[in-house]
């Protein structure tokens, strides 16, 4: 069965496609996509497999188009000296070229602010490792070039994806 959101709203998908096990056995699958060619999918019984394709879907809409850039400049701007030196290690290993610790602390990134889960500090990271989307990185991309999600992202709790607990509950 198709279900076509008809409202055109872009904070809505654009449809689902729900798909029913052959077998009893078997779980459901159920597909979500809008006109800009975001999908996600999901797997399994009853309302889980709605739950896990909304999710995917918001999930990768959110990474794809809604990442925004808030400043161009070096890492060392917002960072400590560990972080740094964390994310040169890490880039040092994922870029598609050789690059030096030196050359990426002395790249200039798109950067995103972003919020610590240490401390719930503000900071700004390379916009290159939190979107999926390749526009207005074309600097960065060299360093960061296979992006995905992490797949799990995507809450329907705040508290229960911070801290594990639900609200009112300790």
């Amino acid at each position: 069965m198709k279900v076509i959101n008809l409202m055109q709203k872009p904070d809505l998908p654009g449809s689902l496609l729900f798909q029913p096990a052959g077998l009893l056995a078997l779980p459901h699958s159920v597909e979500v996509s809008d006109a800009l060619s975001v999908n996600g999918s999901g797997v399994g019984g009853g309302s889980n497999s709605i739950k896990t394709a909304l999710g995917e879907y918001f999930e990768r809409r959110h990474f794809y188009r809604e990442i925004l850039s808030s400043k161009y400049g070096f890492l060392s701007e917002s960072l400590t000296g560990a972080e740094v030196n964390s994310f040169a290690r890490a880039f040092i290993q994922t870029a598609s070229r050789k690059v030096s610790i030196r050359e990426v602390e002395e790249h200039k990134f798109t950067l995103s602010k972003v919020v610590r889960a240490l401390d719930f500090s503000m900071c700004l990271i390379p916009t290159v490792c939190i979107s999926l989307s390749s526009y207005g990185l074309d600097d960065d991309n060299f360093i960061y070039p296979l992006r995905d999600t992490c797949g799990c992202s995507f809450h329907w709790c705040p508290n229960l994806a911070f801290f594990r607990r639900r609200e009112g509950v300790s």
